[in-house]
């Protein structure tokens, strides 16, 4: 039987993991230029804006460039990013240094 610590590190596997994507796909598409960004990915994002109505979000041409918001995408891309791999590295490998990391 797993002990809570194993089934919490299980959810927080799974959360690191899922984000990674999400990350990718999702919160940093605003920082690039619309030129670079395959068609499928700017289709999820149009859906995603329309059905939650997230204006920030929003990559089009006609969009207001918010030094603040594309500053915190860009700590997504450059601390958060980053820091999802080095989480999933440390639970897959079971470090004993990996609780210390999550808090």
């Amino acid at each position: 039987m797993p002990t809570l610590r194993q089934r919490l590190d299980t959810v927080f596997l799974g959360y690191f993991i899922s984000h990674i994507p999400i990350t990718i796909a999702v919160d940093v598409l605003p920082l690039l230029p619309t030129e670079i960004i395959p068609q499928p990915l700017l289709s999820l994002n149009r859906f995603l804006t329309t059905t939650i109505g997230d204006p920030f979000m929003v990559i089009d041409r006609t969009r207001t460039d918010l030094v603040w918001f594309r500053s915190l995408l860009a700590c997504e891309l450059f601390v958060q990013l980053p820091f999802f791999f080095y989480a999933v590295w440390m639970l897959w490998t079971g470090s004993s240094r990996r609780h210390l990391w999550l808090l």
